[in-house]
């Protein structure tokens, strides 16, 4: 029988066991990842002849906001920079202390908004080095000796810091939301009239179009990008490393409107949508929000807005040797939102100028509706008295047709009308995001004629793929499997090239926009044999019926990606 406690006995081991237990809590506390963050943001300049961005300093103050409310982050973590108290002293003093004031195992933030440049930009020509974008802090010098010392390079001022951020073993999620920044781990041009102005540098040259097209010129001569020098750093860019980001300014908001009515840069606003739960991002419902799943939603937002920019994700989908594209980005759960899409929409058209006859048509095709000029719409139909030009949401030509072929642009918006829907099944019924992306990535999708590309794909289990292509004339083709040797599954967590490096694909005119849907299988899908050697098909061809109706059986068993493959002329 045991003998009864004395209460000073009693008092003693109450005692012990309260100090036992706030030693506990201490220790739980501590081990609790921190979430620290360095947001920065330039849009006024202490030199003259550098264009001010009405963009950042809001894109800072919207950031900050969303992550202390939503996203767990507190306000003695989050450091901003904003306008003047961004030198470059400052900025590379702020990322210096991030190793002070973070620990292993803790979220490190970083995200840039405003100018920047690369050895891409053809407009500044500095000699930035390859694969290693720029951002242009609040005193950078275009008249300096040396105006590169005055920039936020990525490969001397940048890698080097977050390398031993990263040793320490800090989770780092790095953005910026500038022109040329796909390779910087926004161009300083404003366009005429109602066009968004872009984040880059203008001291050589003028229109935005014509210097884009120089840009394209050197992209397509540069050298391939060093390798991406981390392991735990996931990164995020407005645009790919040659091309511009867009600013949308206050005289514009009507016209573009902003999540909270404020100038933004155009990738920014995307972000904090999917931030504030606007946009379904979670893809795979598993609470968390990955970068393949934050890349997917802001550049499928960005598209349909028509902005012209590419968000890219890094490491591309081709060396993500260490799945940075599927881990979290912010640690926090349950926040994101998660995917719930319904029934495929109609495809929306706008027709202008067109004859009542064509229009009565468009209107009378299946899946299609037939919207007014105030309405969103997916596609435009413009007829001129020379040509119909068929016009995506994007911006991209579709197609352009001699004014009397009314039924090739019928046949056009027709096939149009049945991707869309089959993207609609797609994600209707999608376990998760696929990562894909077409290589090479630096591009954003846009290549001129004889460019060499490949796609890539990365499925998380070991799956059977479909790939395949509507073409800017309106046809469908199998891009993957076309031959029946090509049906074996392609491992998990591998990245797979199709074509090999040593068959890429060939650029070819028609010049228009490709969208390609990608399709990973859980299990070989019933009728694939259907499929093989499938070219230039029309959207009732009983083949692509079939698939449409295994797309919705096989429910839960397949992820899914989408991409655009834009055909360029080369610069004159």
């Amino acid at each position: 029988m045991r003998k009864p406690t004395s209460p000073r006995r009693a008092g003693a081991i109450i005692g012990a066991l309260s100090a036992a237990l706030a030693l506990t809590l201490s220790a739980s506390a501590q081990a609790q990842p921190k979430r620290v963050a360095l947001l920065v943001g330039v849009g006024s300049f202490s030199k003259p002849g550098i264009r001010a961005l009405e963009g950042p300093a809001s894109d800072v103050a919207a950031l900050r906001d969303v992550l202390l409310r939503r996203w767990g982050y507190a306000a003695q973590d989050v450091t901003t920079l904003v306008d003047a108290q961004a030198s470059r002293t400052a900025i590379l003093a702020a990322l210096s202390a991030l190793g002070q004031r973070s620990a292993s195992g803790d979220e490190v933030l970083i995200y840039f908004s405003g100018h920047g440049t690369s050895a891409l930009d053809a407009n500044v020509g500095l000699p930035v080095p390859h694969g290693s974008g720029a951002f242009t802090p609040a005193d950078f010098d275009p008249s300096s000796p040396d105006p590169l010392k005055t920039l936020i390079v990525g490969r001397t001022d940048l890698v080097p810091i977050l390398s031993a951020l990263e040793a320490g073993g800090r989770k780092l999620w790095v953005i910026s939301d500038s022109c040329y920044s796909g390779q910087q781990v926004r161009s300083i041009q404003i366009g005429a009239g109602d066009t968004l102005p872009t984040r880059m540098l203008p001291m050589k040259v003028g229109p935005d179009a014509r210097d884009q097209a120089a840009d394209l010129a050197l992209a397509a001569k540069a050298p391939p990008p060093p390798p991406y020098p981390y392991h735990g750093t996931a990164y995020l860019s407005a645009a790919a490393e040659g091309e511009r980001a867009l600013d949308i300014p206050r005289h514009l908001l009507a016209k573009m409107p902003t999540i909270d009515g404020k100038p933004h840069g155009a990738m920014t606003d995307a972000l904090l949508r999917v931030l504030e739960g606007k946009i379904a991002a979670d893809l795979n419902g598993d609470g968390l929000l990955s970068l393949d799943e934050v890349h997917r939603a802001t550049a499928d937002f960005m598209a349909q807005r028509a902005y012209g920019q590419s968000p890219q994700r890094l490491p591309a989908v081709l060396e993500d040797q260490d799945g940075l594209g599927s881990r979290p980005v912010l640690g926090a759960r349950d926040v994101a939102a998660k995917a719930s899409h319904g029934a495929p929409q109609a495809l929306r058209v706008r027709l202008l100028g067109a004859p009542a006859a064509l229009s009565r048509a468009v209107a009378g095709l299946p899946g299609v509706q037939a919207v007014g000029e105030a309405a969103a719409t997916d596609i435009t139909v413009r007829v001129s008295p020379e040509r119909i030009h068929v016009i995506a949401a994007s911006g991209d030509l579709l197609a352009s047709l001699p004014v009397d072929a009314n039924a090739q642009a019928l046949a056009q918006v027709r096939q149009l009308a049945w991707a869309q829907h089959l993207r609609g099944l797609a994600e209707m019924h999608q376990r998760g995001a696929l990562a894909a992306e077409i290589t090479p990535a630096a591009f954003g999708g846009n290549f001129v004629i004889g460019s060499k590309v490949a796609y890539v794909v990365k499925p998380e289990r070991a799956a059977t793929l479909v790939m395949l292509n509507i073409s800017s004339d309106g046809k469908v083709s199998v891009l993957y499997p076309f031959y029946p040797s090509e049906s074996a599954p392609l491992p998990a967590g591998k990245a797979s090239q199709i074509p090999g490096a040593a068959d890429m694909i060939k650029v070819q005119e028609p010049v228009g926009m490709d969208l390609q849907l990608i399709f990973a299988f859980d299990a070989p899908p019933a009728g694939l044999e259907r499929l093989h050697r499938l070219e230039n098909a029309d959207p009732d061809d009983p083949r692509l019926l079939a698939f449409e109706r295994t797309v919705s059986a096989m429910h839960g068993k397949f992820s899914f990606a989408a991409t655009n493959l834009r055909t360029l002329k080369p610069a004159p």
